[in-house]
């Protein structure tokens, strides 16, 4: 309502800056221009408001931070999820805004060579639908080679004016449980197998059971109860289609870190 204000006063101050800019307005837009690029300025609007005897007080402020447009990409990364594969991969959600991308560039360690992304298996790269150059997000799988540990990667966007600042991510990986293939014994008889196994401290397992060309029975025991037979742990897998003798079993091992669930790669049985 125009009876109860009397325009609008607007400052804009650089980040870090010792003056500001100061612009009165009666419009309820405003633009500036020649401001410099890649820079965050704090804003505030305050109504002008009109008092019953005519003079004229600053409302309440309305604040805002923008940062103008960057010729070199700002990005921004967060570590989403891991793959727990040989190569150790992780995926990264990207997202940048007033700026635009041509390719993107990721280091495993501070000091090393920058690598460029493109559709291999080290480093690919998916954009989000309807991106533009105001805002666009997608997501990217590196492949890091960490087995276990504390990963750091340092990711950057390029286009023809050059590269933007680095987004380092760091994160815990907490590795594989690779299975010794030689630990796990099949022994079969009738319709049931026995699983057997010498090595201790696994939470628990999978088990994939192909048997002939279009079966396969799936079986997972977390917290499982076995017997121990000759110093080694066994349980017995039942329901097989099948003499155990035609089957393939392949073994995931399970453990549970910080109350996520982690299970190694595929490892075949061997059958006795």
């Amino acid at each position: 309502d125009s009876d109860l204000y009397h325009g609008f006063r607007i400052r804009y101050c650089e980040e870090n800056a010792t003056t500001c800019s100061l612009v009165f307005t009666n419009e309820t837009k405003f633009e500036a221009n020649g401001l410099a690029y890649d820079t965050t300025f704090h804003v505030d609007v305050r109504a002008q408001l009109k008092l019953n005897d005519g003079i004229v007080k600053l409302g309440s402020p309305g604040k805002a931070t923008v940062t103008t447009w960057s010729d070199v990409p700002l990005l921004m990364v967060r570590h989403k999820a891991d793959f727990y594969d040989e190569s150790g991969t992780s995926l990264l959600a990207w997202e940048t805004v007033n700026s635009s991308i041509k390719y993107f560039q990721y280091r495993l360690a501070i000091n090393n060579p920058w690598i460029s992304c493109n559709l291999s298996a080290e480093c690919n790269i998916t954009a989000g639908y309807h991106g533009t150059t105001l805002h666009a997000t997608g997501y990217m799988s590196v492949a890091h080679g960490k087995k276990y540990g504390d990963v750091n990667i340092g990711v950057r966007g390029c286009n023809d004016h050059g590269c933007g600042k680095e987004y380092f991510v760091n994160f815990v990986w907490h590795g594989l449980d690779y299975v010794d293939a030689s630990d796990f014994r099949v022994l079969h008889i009738d319709r049931h197998a026995w699983l057997r196994w010498s090595q201790y401290g696994h939470e628990g397992f999978q088990i994939t059971g192909i048997c002939g060309d279009d079966w396969e029975v799936y079986y997972e025991n977390k917290d499982y109860p076995y017997v121990r037979v000759d110093n080694n742990e066994e349980i017995t897998v039942r329901g097989l289609p099948t003499d155990p003798k035609d089957c393939e079993f392949y073994i995931k091992t399970y453990r549970e870190t910080g109350g996520l669930a982690y299970y190694s790669l595929h490892s075949e049985a061997y059958r006795e």
